[in-house]
């Protein structure tokens, strides 16, 4: 988890995340961002929850999201914090 900067959230804790790319299936954008975010690269990944929650409307900028949230149990790689822009810093929790 990273502490957000600059956006809707800024200053709390999120997992990494963002946007699919066009024609992107959403377990490989899940991991590509992932490894953008992060440098780590998931071996496992897996649906875990589909969240459409009222939260996530952007009635300002007419937009809504659903969340897709994704487990993953085993990963490679080091952490490092890869967009300081967006991200104060990460840890890893258990």
């Amino acid at each position: 988890m990273g502490i957000r900067k600059g956006s809707h959230g800024a200053g709390t804790y999120s997992i990494p995340g963002g946007h699919l790319d066009f024609g992107e299936r959403s377990l490989a954008g899940a991991i590509r961002e992932v490894e953008e975010e992060t440098g780590l690269i998931l071996k496992d990944a897996q649906v875990l929850r589909l969240c459409p929650y009222l939260d996530s409307l952007f009635t300002k900028e007419g937009k809504q999201y659903i969340t897709l949230y994704f487990l993953a149990t085993e990963w490679e790689g080091k952490l490092e914090l890869l967009e300081p822009h967006k991200c104060e810093g990460s840890e890893l929790f258990g």
